[in-house]
């Protein structure tokens, strides 16, 4: 994490004349989730940058780490994505590929995304499969969020995942809902806490019926850059299902 949080703090205070023509964004940052009924928590770090080689195109790289109390396993995540600009700083279409790893093994995600800037407000969507090394899994991520600055550093925020497994007979899923707020409290640090439910719905040899919870969650972003930020967040199944190891 020390790495992570130095190398993107140099790539934000680069000052070559390269970087400065290119360079559009940076961001890191933290979020801790607790389970009330599931006893158990999740912690995600994450960080990217994002850099434009030509006026509407642009590449951005993210590295995230994940850890669950409930579990010795750890996970990470590499992606990047191709964007095309539209508009505003965190207006575009793209792809993303990436890699998903645990202890058990490793899965190849890509799919496309798209967010949108308007007014005080950011929405953003995705679309993304997930190819496991071993295993003819079949796997289907999506999700949606937005947020809306209401003024003096305040903003509201809300989202929606959904992540589906299908191998052979068994099916899992797995959904959640969440609504939060933000606060600046300083030219580059937002601070935000949410609150949300997640569904898991399983029918497998070993388990068959659904299960509902609520969860709180903080965390802090730090953006640097002309654009405060990048584009797209990162994209994973962890994100997606953060109980999923």
């Amino acid at each position: 994490m020390k790495t992570l949080l130095l190398s993107t703090a140099m790539v934000a205070a680069g000052s070559s004349a390269s970087l400065a023509q290119g360079f559009t964004g940076a961001e890191i940052g933290l979020e801790y989730q607790s389970f009330s009924d599931f006893d158990e928590s999740t912690t995600a770090y994450f960080g990217g940058a994002e850099y434009a080689f030509l006026p509407q195109f642009a590449v951005a790289a993210d590295l995230s780490f994940y850890s669950n109390s409930a579990s010795d396993d750890n996970a990470n995540n590499f992606t990047l994505h191709g964007i095309y600009k539209t508009g505003g700083p965190r207006s575009g279409i793209g792809i993303f590929f990436g890699q998903d790893s645990i202890d058990e093994g490793d899965l190849t995600i890509f799919g496309a995304e798209g967010a949108f800037d308007f007014d005080q407000g950011h929405v953003e969507g995705f679309f993304g499969t997930a190819d496991p090394e071993d295993g003819d899994a079949e796997i289907v991520f999506i999700g949606a969020e937005f947020e809306y600055d209401l003024g003096g550093g305040i903003g509201v925020s809300g989202g929606f995942d959904r992540f589906d497994l299908e191998d052979g007979g068994d099916e899992v899923s797995v959904t959640t809902f969440e609504l939060g707020g933000s606060y600046q409290v300083a030219s580059m640090v937002t601070v935000f806490g949410k609150i949300g439910t997640i569904e898991l719905d399983a029918d497998t040899d070993i388990a068959d019926g659904s299960e509902d919870d609520t969860f709180i969650a903080i965390g802090a972003e730090i953006g640097f850059g002309p654009d405060q930020g990048l584009t797209f967040s990162p994209r994973s199944i962890f994100s997606s299902a953060p109980l999923a190891f």
